[in-house]
C-alpha cells in the first residue's frame, strides 16, 4: 500500500496537464479526464484508508530527493496518519461528488454561453484538488507551503472564472492578495522553524519542540502566532475574512469545494497537524479560540441580513469554521476535525442544491425573487427541494438527533463548557441561536405559500434535465448530512482527556439545553417569515438602524476600514510620488553627473592656450583670495 500513495495526487495533475494542453477537445471528452481522473484517485484513497483502518500504523513514503544544499535537506515524501486519512478522504471524496455535479451545472451554465470554455474549469478544479492533496500529503514546511500556495493561485483562478466581468476579477484579486498577506507571517513562521529547530520535518521538528520547550517558550509563541495568521487568511476568520463573501462570483461547484472540501478549512489542518507547537504557546491557542468565536457571532448575525443565498452560505461556512477555530482555543483536535467533515457534507449539499436552484430560476440568487420564480415550478420539482434543503438546512442548524451537525457541533460546545470555557459555551450557544433563524429564514422564505404577490412565471423546468450527475452527488450527501454521517469514526487519538471524567448523563442534559435553543431560533424564524406576510422586513434595520444594519451586512465593515487607514493612504502617496520623486532625484543626480563630465571633457580638449589662461586665472584668485585675506 505505501507504494501507491503518490497516485492519489498524480491522476488529478495529469488531467490538469491534459487538459491546459487540449483546450478544445469535445465535453464528454473534458468530462471524462476531468471526472475519472478524481474518480481513481478516490478510489486509491479508499485502498489506502481501508488499509490503514485495519493496520493504523503511520508511514513515510519516499517519492525522491528534491532539495540538496549543504544543511537542508528536503525530500518530496508524504506522510500518513490519522488525520490525513480524514483529510484525503474529505478532499477526494466529496470533491468527486462536486465534479460530478459540476458536469450538469456547467453545462446548463454556458449551454448559451460560449466565451467561457468548459476544460479550463476542469482544469482549474483539478489544479485545485492537486495542491491540496500536495497541502494534506506533505510531511515537511516546504512541501505543505507548496500546496498552500498553490489553493490560493487556484482559488483566484475559480473565483474570476467568468473573467469577462470586472467585479469577478477584482473578487479573485481580493481573495489572492488578502490570503497572501496571511501567507507572508506563514512563510515567515517557517525561516524561524528552520532557524531554530534545523529542521523542515514537521513530525521531527514538533518532537523537537516539545523536548526544548523551556528554552524556546517566546520563540515557540511567536512561531505558532505567524502560523495562526496564515490559518485565519486561507479559513478566512477575522480580521482576514474580508475576501470570502466577495468570492461568491465564482460558478458554484467551484464555490462548493472551496468550502467544503478544500481551501476554507486548510487553516484548521495546519493548526491540527501543528498541534503540539499550539499546545505549548497558551496565548497564541487561547487567541485563536477568541477569533473563531467572534467570527462565528458576526458572521452569524450577518447573514440575517443577506439576500443572496449563496452569499448566506458564504456567512455560514464562515460561522462554521469559527466553531472548529473555537475547538482548537481549548486543544478539542478530534471536535474541531470531526466538525470539519461533517461541514463538508452539509455545505456541499446546500452548495449545490443552491446551484441546482439557481439554474433552474433562471440564474437568480435573491431569496426573495426565487421564491416569486419557484412558485411557478411544478409541484413535484418544489417537494424535492423543499426536502433536501430541510435535512441539509437540519445539518447546518444541529437540529438535534437527526442531523449530522447535531453530533459534531454539539461535541464543541459541551466540550467547552467542561474544559472549563463557560464565555465560550454561552456565545457557541448563542452563535446556535443565530444559525437556527437565518438557516431557516432562508428556507421560509423560499418555500412560504403565504405569499403570493409578485409571482414570476417561468417554464424553464421543462428545459432542464435532472440526471445521475445531479441527483446521485445530492443523495449521497443527503445521506451523510443525516445521522448516519455521524456514524463515521475518523482515526485520530488526541481527545481532550476531561471530557472522558463527566457523566455521559450531564453531557445529555446540556445537549438537550443546546436543543431546545436550536429549535426555540426555527420557531422564531417560522413566526417572523412563515406565519407572517411582513417577510421582507429588514428585522437588524428595524431593530438597530441603517448604520448598524450595513456595518452587520459587511461582517464589521473591515472593507471600509482597510479602505480608509490602509488603501486610501497608498493612493494618496501613489499620486503624490505619481513623477516618482525617489526616481527624479537619482535621474537629477546623473544628469549633474554628466553635465559635469561634459564641462571637463571641453577643458581638456588639447589646446595650450586654454590651460594657459585657465593657469593664470587660478593664480590671480589664489594672490587675490591671499591679499584680501590678510587686509581683514
Amino acid at each position: 500500500m505505501k507504494n501507491i500513495l503518490f497516485f492519489i495526487c498524480l491522476f488529478p495533475l495529469i488531467s490538469t496537464i491534459l487538459l491546459a494542453i487540449f483546450r478544445y477537445m469535445s465535453r464528454i471528452l473534458v468530462i471524462i479526464i476531468g471526472v475519472g481522473s478524481i474518480l481513481l484517485s478516490t478510489l486509491f484513497t479508499m485502498l489506502i484508508t481501508i488499509n490503514y483502518y485495519l493496520i493504523p500504523n503511520p508511514f513515510v513514503e519516499h517519492i525522491y530527493n528534491w532539495i540538496s544544499i549543504y544543511d537542508l535537506k528536503i525530500n518530496f515524501n508524504f506522510y500518513i496518519d490519522g488525520l490525513t486519512i480524514i483529510m484525503i478522504c474529505i478532499v477526494n471524496g466529496v470533491g468527486l461528488l462536486i465534479h460530478l455535479f459540476a458536469t450538469w451545472y456547467m453545462y446548463e451554465e454556458l449551454k448559451y454561453n460560449k466565451d467561457y470554455l468548459i476544460s479550463r474549469f476542469f482544469m482549474y478544479m483539478n489544479l485545485f484538488m492537486f495542491n491540496m492533496l500536495i497541502l494534506v500529503l506533505g510531511d515537511n514546511l516546504i512541501l505543505l507551503l507548496l500546496g498552500w500556495e498553490g489553493v490560493g493561485l487556484c482559488s483566484y483562478l475559480l473565483i474570476s472564472y467568468y473573467y469577462r466581468i470586472n467585479y469577478n476579477v477584482f473578487a479573485g484579486f481580493k481573495a489572492f492578495i488578502t490570503t497572501k498577506i496571511g501567507d507572508l507571517f506563514f512563510a515567515l513562521g517557517i525561516f524561524l522553524i528552520w532557524d531554530k529547530f534545523h529542521t523542515l520535518d514537521i513530525q521531527f521538528f514538533l518532537n523537537k519542540a516539545s523536548i526544548l520547550n523551556n528554552n524556546y517558550y517566546l520563540i515557540n509563541e511567536f512561531i505558532a502566532f505567524l502560523l495562526m495568521l496564515g490559518a485565519i487568511s486561507k479559513s478566512a476568520q477575522i480580521p482576514l475574512h474580508t475576501w470570502l463573501i466577495d468570492a461568491m462570483v465564482g460558478p458554484t461547484p467551484a464555490s462548493a469545494l472551496i468550502h467544503a472540501a478544500t481551501m476554507i478549512t486548510s487553516g484548521v489542518y495546519i493548526i491540527a497537524r501543528t498541534h503540539i507547537l499550539f499546545e505549548i504557546a497558551p496565548i497564541t491557542i487561547k487567541t485563536i479560540g477568541i477569533i473563531g468565536t467572534i467570527t462565528l457571532l458576526l458572521a452569524s448575525i450577518s447573514a440575517l441580513t443577506q439576500n443572496d443565498i449563496k452569499r448566506i452560505l458564504a456567512c455560514s461556512t464562515l460561522s462554521q469554521v469559527g466553531y472548529m477555530f473555537l475547538a482548537i482555543g481549548f486543544k478539542a483536535w478530534n471536535a474541531a476535525i470531526f466538525h470539519v467533515m461533517i461541514h463538508a457534507f452539509f455545505k456541499a449539499l446546500l452548495f449545490i442544491l443552491a446551484g441546482s436552484l439557481i439554474i433552474t430560476c433562471g440564474h437568480e440568487q435573491n431569496i426573495f425573487k426565487i421564491r416569486s420564480i419557484f412558485l411557478s415550478l411544478t409541484n413535484n420539482i418544489r417537494k424535492k427541494y423543499y426536502f433536501c434543503f430541510i435535512i441539509g438546512s437540519s445539518a447546518l442548524s444541529a437540529l438535534p438527533f437527526i442531523s449530522a451537525g447535531f453530533y459534531s457541533k454539539e461535541k464543541i460546545i459541551w466540550l467547552s463548557y467542561i474544559s472549563g470555557h463557560i464565555r465560550f459555551w454561552i456565545l457557541s450557544l448563542f452563535g446556535a441561536f443565530i444559525t437556527s433563524i437565518y438557516t431557516f429564514r432562508t428556507i421560509f422564505i423560499i418555500f412560504n405559500k403565504n405569499i403570493n404577490k409578485f409571482i414570476i412565471y417561468l417554464n424553464i423546468q421543462k428545459k432542464l434535465r435532472y440526471n445521475l450527475s445531479h441527483n446521485l452527488p445530492l443523495l449521497i450527501l443527503l445521506i451523510l448530512s443525516t445521522y448516519l454521517g455521524s456514524l463515521i469514526k475518523i482515526p485520530m487519538q488526541n481527545e481532550l482527556q476531561i471530557y472522558k471524567i463527566f457523566n455521559s448523563n450531564i453531557e445529555m442534559i446540556f445537549n438537550i439545553i443546546s436543543s431546545i435553543i436550536v429549535i426555540f431560533g426555527i420557531i422564531l424564524a417560522a413566526k417572523n417569515f412563515l406565519f407572517s406576510n411582513i417577510y421582507n422586513i429588514d428585522i437588524i434595520e428595524f431593530s438597530l438602524g441603517k448604520l448598524v444594519r450595513n456595518i452587520i451586512y459587511k461582517i464589521g465593515g473591515f472593507d471600509w476600514l482597510y479602505a480608509k487607514l490602509l488603501i486610501k493612504p497608498y493612493l494618496y502617496l501613489v499620486r503624490k510620488n505619481k513623477f516618482d520623486c525617489i526616481n527624479l532625484i537619482f535621474n537629477n543626480f546623473i544628469k549633474f553627473i554628466l553635465f559635469t563630465n561634459t564641462i571637463i571633457i571641453k577643458i581638456h580638449n588639447g589646446k595650450l592656450s586654454l590651460y594657459l589662461t585657465i593657469f593664470i586665472s587660478g593664480v590671480i584668485f589664489m594672490i587675490t583670495t591671499f591679499l584680501m585675506s590678510n587686509i581683514l
